[in-house]
């Protein structure tokens, strides 16, 4: 890694990433069970996804950030649906084929961006 902000803009990808993914899960919960403490923790920690985001797309520009970023941020909630609410039996190969995509896209840009490569 060149650039020592570089540690700090991956600390702002995964913070943005757990956040959201965090936020997903509260809000599924919330509609289910129309708590309202629940929704205030989505209202509070929405806005924090934003500025990680914001920061790693100031550093990394906004498409290779937004490319990373938001396929962490559809990973994540996609495996707390899987193993945490057992969305896995609702699953077809095709679905499990269309996730791996996701993976091999992240792992594309990761490896051959010209700022973390």
């Amino acid at each position: 890694m060149r650039n020592p902000n570089t540690w700090a803009v991956i600390a702002a990808v995964l913070t943005c990433a757990v956040l959201s993914t965090i936020t997903d899960a509260l809000s599924v919960q919330f509609w289910k069970k129309q708590n309202w403490g629940l929704g205030m923790l989505v209202i509070l920690i929405a806005p924090c996804v934003f500025f990680a985001f914001g920061y790693a797309g100031n550093k990394y520009g906004l498409s290779i950030a937004s490319c990373i970023t938001n396929s962490l941020v559809v990973i994540g909630p996609i495996l707390v649906g899987l193993f945490l609410f057992s969305e896995w039996k609702n699953m077809t190969w095709q679905v499990y084929l269309g996730m791996a995509f996701v993976v091999i896209g992240i792992t594309i840009v990761v490896l051959f961006n010209r700022d973390t490569g």
